[in-house]
C-alpha cells in the first residue's frame, strides 16, 4: 500500500476487497488510502472497505463524490452493492437532475435496483418520466415497475 506505483496501490486495495470481511485487519490501511493522491487508488480503497465492512461508513464520502462527478461505473457498482446502499439514495435523486442524460439514466436505473420504494423516490422517478431524453424516461419507467408488487402467477 505504500508502493510508489499507483497501480500497485490500486491493485492492493482491489485484492483486499476481493478477500472480503476476512481482511478486516486491513481497514486502517484502506482508510488511509482514501486520502491517496490518486483518484483510482481512493476509489479502489472505498470499494474494498465496502466489501470488508459494509456496515462502516468510511467509504461513503468517496463513492458519493465519484457519483456526483459522473463516474458511471461507480453509479452502476453502487446499485449492485449488498446490503442495499440506502446511503446513496439522496445522491441518486440529485443525479436525476444532472445535466448529462446518461447520468440521469444511470441514477434512475440504480434507484430501481436499490428499490427504496419511498414516496419521495417514486415522486422523483415519476417526474423523470417527463425527461427530455427518451433513455431517461425509459429507465424511470422500468425503475417504477420494480416498486409495484409482482402479480401472483401460477408456475408450471
Amino acid at each position: 500500500m505504500s508502493d510508489g506505483d499507483r497501480e500497485v496501490r490500486r491493485l492492493s486495495c482491489y485484492a483486499l476487497g476481493k478477500i472480503g470481511p476476512v481482511a478486516k485487519r486491513a481497514r486502517p490501511v484502506l482508510t488511509e488510502a482514501l486520502q491517496d493522491e490518486e483518484f483510482s487508488v481512493r476509489l479502489s480503497a472505498a470499494f474494498a472497505l465496502q466489501k470488508i465492512d459494509p456496515a462502516g461508513e468510511a467509504y461513503v464520502p468517496g463513492l458519493t463524490k465519484a457519483m456526483r462527478m459522473g463516474e458511471g461505473g461507480v453509479i452502476v457498482s453502487v446499485g449492485r452493492m449488498q446490503p442495499s446502499p440506502t446511503w446513496a439514495i439522496p445522491t441518486l435523486i440529485e443525479l436525476l437532475y444532472d445535466r448529462r442524460p446518461g447520468i440521469r439514466r444511470l441514477a434512475a436505473e440504480t434507484l430501481g435496483r436499490i428499490k427504496p420504494g419511498t414516496a419521495a423516490v417514486v415522486s422523483k422517478l415519476q417526474k423523470a418520466l417527463q425527461d427530455r431524453d427518451d433513455r431517461v424516461r425509459h429507465a424511470a419507467k422500468q425503475a417504477l415497475k420494480t416498486f409495484q408488487p409482482s402479480s401472483n402467477k401460477t408456475q408450471r
